[in-house]
């Protein structure tokens, strides 16, 4: 769970499409909140991912569309 305010906590939902043989993927992601409603969706594009110590969110040279923000839950 992360804090966005000091109301609202939400999860963060990725979804993971067209896995490719370079390691690029396309994800987008989507907050939650705990009733169940959602953000609008945000994509990043062939992004390269990498998972160390569970599931630290961490981009490389990633091009993305949309509004996102960059070092989400380093």
């Amino acid at each position: 769970m992360m804090q966005l305010s000091t109301t609202a906590q939400v999860e963060i939902i990725w979804y993971i499409t067209n896995l490719n043989l370079d390691n690029t993927y396309s994800i987008r992601a989507v907050a939650q909140d705990v009733t169940g409603n959602e953000t609008s969706s945000e994509g990043y594009h062939n992004c390269m991912i990498k998972f160390e110590g569970g599931l630290n969110y961490i981009f490389d040279n990633c091009n993305y569309s949309g509004s996102v923000r960059r070092g989400i839950r380093r």
